[in-house]
């Protein structure tokens, strides 16, 4: 939706990637961003649209 690159977008999980997943990297948490870091968006399903373009006014 916004073209972030892989790194760009597990920066904005924040402290979650910084700290949880980066710094326990045999984890069991926080399993979308592990997904993610895996096999990228592939790795990451939801049931429903996730977020949608927001419709101008």
């Amino acid at each position: 939706m916004h073209k972030l690159t892989p790194q760009q977008t597990l920066h904005c999980f924040g402290a979650y990637y910084r700290e949880d997943v980066l710094q326990h990297p045999q984890g069991t948490d926080h399993q979308n961003i592990r997904n993610f870091i895996k096999h990228g968006w592939d790795g990451v399903v939801f049931s429903g649209d996730a977020l949608k373009p927001k419709l101008s006014n």
